[in-house]
């Protein structure tokens, strides 16, 4: 039996410190000195989607003292969190939108009573009813949250996933093995390879997805590295699992195949359980074994730099392809709808360091490597990515600008997320600084990436938002990423690949 723990709220890493909770970037923005990225930029990040209705010059009920309730107005925003002020005063502060404080004016009268604060009374008390009438006529000149807010918020942390579901895990070798769910927090998942489920010895040291006292892997529901159970099996990808398991999904497989609904075992996590954007037949056609493309590489042990990868073959699983990289030949399993693929030529496009693939981490901006001779050099085409993930809006991209804030988790140490800061926009790819961390770490991020998050995300959540350096002791320095060695090729040659 494995054994697994609830998540209740991550534990402070380290107890003498205080979290930060965004209150120096708080007190900038009300100067005009700190912006965040609106919630409306982001992909979805909680359980219910509130992103186009978390705006300012809106009313809104907040929970003030003693159980009073009163309206407030919303005058900034700054990612989740709402600087508001109380109507009929000048008095302003700072709460979340997804607080079980705040709720919409529409509930006035209906589950809610509303009470001026105590710093009122005096006011209230001389003309209670031009007060009010006053108060009422500030209310009616705004708009508020929706009367669906309530149940909106009631599922901002709700998962698809249960603690204790099986699934299948890419490994940053290119790996597939089992794992377990051990921790939900809305959609990010904590996802753990148990020594019982290995046919090998785990080396927690070496492995950060296998099981420790304190293991954390933490991937949102939609990462590529979170895939169903059986998805290995079909697909004839070699799986690290021990017999049993192997010829269990053997007999998915092949009911698949047949055209049958599979028989699953109680707590496994099914291809249903995990479908992907569609991509038509039309689109599939056009893509090819041997198309190239530029990648963020998702397996990689730092994101500075674009690489070149091939497709080597397509998957049975709808819209899954194999990709290998061009600079050392590791492959793995993709879906083409993700937030890593770029089409040839987009690094040079938009300003991005590519890797030459002949001559590893030698890459520049100044052409030094020409991606298009490599490419008649080597007879292949571009993937037709940017007609399967076409570019998002440009009003959309242009909510993100240098020097913005928000909340990200590092792709190589997920259980990690660290207030940061957008250094520079590169179309729909971010260059991401980590505060707290060196250059070293800065990673490059595409926007839909469900590794970036609003500010107040983590306190929406109860998980702890890791500390920027300079809220720390120059004795007690911020905890740094945890950077493996880099895979070895060779890792690779005990993969069958179909």
């Amino acid at each position: 039996m494995v054994e697994m723990k609830p998540f209740v709220g991550a534990p402070l890493r380290n107890p003498d410190r205080t979290p930060n909770n965004w209150i120096k970037e708080l007190e900038q923005c009300v100067n005009g000195e700190s912006e965040a990225v609106p919630v409306s930029a982001f992909s979805k990040n909680l359980g219910s989607d509130v992103s186009n209705i978390l705006v300012t010059n809106i009313n809104i009920v907040v929970n003030h003292e003693k159980g009073a309730n009163w309206v407030a107005a919303v005058e900034k925003s700054y990612g989740y969190f709402a600087l508001c002020r109380f109507l009929g005063s000048t008095h302003r502060f700072w709460t979340n939108y997804m607080s079980d404080n705040v709720h919409s004016v529409e509930k006035i009268g209906i589950v809610l009573d509303i009470a001026p604060p105590a710093t009122f009374h005096p006011k209230y008390n001389e003309d209670a009813d031009l007060f009010m009438e006053d108060i009422k006529r500030e209310i009616s000149n705004r708009q508020t949250l929706p009367e669906s807010f309530e149940l909106l918020k009631a599922g901002k942390t709700v998962s698809r996933f249960n603690f204790g579901q099986r699934v299948e895990l890419l490994r940053c070798n290119g790996q597939i093995r089992v794992a377990h769910i051990h921790a939900v927090c809305g959609r990010r998942l904590n996802v753990i390879v148990n020594q019982c489920d290995s046919p090998v010895e785990l080396v927690p040291d070496d492995d950060p997805q296998a099981e420790s006292d304190n293991a954390e892997n933490w991937v949102d529901e939609d990462s590529i590295f979170l895939l169903p159970v059986g998805f290995a099996t079909l697909n004839g990808y070699t799986l690290v699992a021990n017999g049993d398991y192997i010829e269990y999904t053997e007999q998915i497989a092949a009911a698949i195949r047949a055209g049958f609904q599979p028989e699953y075992e109680p707590g496994d996590v099914r291809f249903d359980d995990l479908k992907k954007p569609e991509i038509s037949q039309e689109l599939m056609n056009k893509v090819k074994i041997g198309q190239k493309c530029e990648l963020i590489d998702p397996l990689s042990d730092d994101f500075e730099c674009l690489v070149v990868a091939t497709v080597m073959a397509k998957c049975e699983n709808p819209g899954y392809v194999i990709l290998r990289l061009d600079e050392d030949e590791s492959a793995f399993p993709i879906h083409l709808i993700n937030v890593f693929m770029y089409p040839i030529g987009y690094s040079e496009n938009y300003r991005l360091p590519l890797e030459d693939p002949r001559k590893a981490k030698h890459y520049s901006l100044d052409g030094k490597f020409d991606v298009e001779d490599y490419m008649r050099a080597t007879g292949a085409t571009s993937v037709p990515i940017d007609e399967i993930r076409p570019m998002p809006p440009q009003e959309r991209m242009d909510l993100f600008k240098p020097k913005m804030r928000l909340e990200a988790t590092s792709f190589y140490d997920n259980q990690y997320i660290c207030p940061a800061e957008i250094v520079s926009v590169h179309g729909r790819v971010l260059k991401i600084k980590y505060n707290g961390h060196d250059d070293a770490n800065d990673e490059y991020v595409d926007i839909d990436s469900h590794n970036l998050l609003p500010a107040g995300w983590c306190e929406i959540h109860g998980y702890q938002l890791q500390y920027p350096r300079e809220n720390t002791e120059a004795d007690t320095p911020v905890e740094p990423f945890r950077r493996l060695p880099k895979r070895d090729a060779g890792d690779e040659d005990e993969m069958e690949q179909p």
